[in-house]
């Protein structure tokens, strides 16, 4: 089963991928429409400045899912090789953008800012990728599994975010 990227560009479909849409705040659409609002509320709410859309970013979460799902059975795996930061995602069902960034947002409750850990037995780096104030850049790709119909979702953040040591914001 070919792979199926839904990745388009608002406002975009007189024009190349390469050019810039300066006017449209959230120059994600189709099926990525609303992700960069939807980390950026998050970001918000923290006092860390927004991210913007990037499409270096999406090129790399495109290239790595293609590699999941032909190579790696579709299996969620971290590129260990790049230098950008990812969060990863998996259904069996069609979801929004909105439910994605929430369940890697939802880790929150397990993250300890003043220990800057993550409980024990919990994962809260996802969380904590999408508040690292440092990063600025994001761009994200789904696609639909060809084995299994699963959907797999990743975003890629420039820079990368979860340095040990270091507190998100």
């Amino acid at each position: 089963m070919p792979i199926i990227f839904f990745l388009f560009l608002s406002g975009c479909q007189d024009k190349t991928v390469n050019e810039e849409v300066s006017e449209d705040p959230f120059p994600e659409s189709g099926i990525m429409e609303g992700i960069t609002e939807a980390h950026n509320q998050i970001r918000r709410a923290h006092g860390v400045p927004d991210l913007t859309w990037d499409q270096d970013m999406v090129d790399l979460s495109i290239e790595w899912i293609e590699y999941l799902d032909q190579e790696n059975n579709c299996e969620m795996e971290h590129n260990w090789d790049s230098p950008y930061g990812e969060n990863l995602f998996w259904a069996t069902y069609e979801t929004t953008n909105d439910v994605v960034v929430e369940s890697w947002a939802s880790e929150e409750e397990y993250y300890n800012y003043d220990t800057n850990e993550c409980a024990e037995g919990e994962m809260c780096g996802h969380y904590t990728q999408i508040v690292w104030e440092e990063t600025k850049l994001v761009g994200c790709a789904m696609t639909i599994c060809g084995n299994n119909g699963g959907y797999l979702w990743m975003c890629n953040y420039d820079p990368i975010g979860n340095i040990v040591g270091q507190q998100p914001y």
